[in-house]
């Protein structure tokens, strides 16, 4: 897995809901301008997404902890560094995995 991400130069991630917390891979890290000693939550993320695009970030997460749901998304939108104010694209795809109730493991995406 690690060499097929790095051969995509891909970031993953690991969203614990029930806490916000993020962990971001070193890809992710870098296309998001968040330094490597950063503690990262899902509010630090939104801080680094184009303010008009939060709400499909925000959306999605409400929709794939739906009971339910497939926990599957495919979104795109534009980060912005958020110590560099680096504008981007991003293709963010992966699959939430959560228990019935939406809470519980963490969502995993590239």
């Amino acid at each position: 897995m690690q060499l097929a991400t790095e051969a995509a130069d891909i970031g993953t991630f690991d969203f614990y809901p029930n806490t916000g917390a993020l962990q971001l891979s070193a890809r992710s890290r870098e296309l998001f301008g968040i330094p490597p000693d950063m503690n990262v939550t899902y509010e630090t993320y939104l801080t680094a997404v184009h303010p008009e695009d939060r709400p499909i970030v925000h959306d999605t997460v409400a929709r794939v902890r739906q009971p339910g749901s497939s926990g599957r998304f495919d979104i795109e939108y534009r980060p912005v560094g958020s110590t560099n104010g680096r504008e981007r694209g991003a293709d963010e795809d992966g699959r939430a995995c959560l228990d019935p109730a939406g809470t519980g493991r963490p969502a995993i995406g590239p």
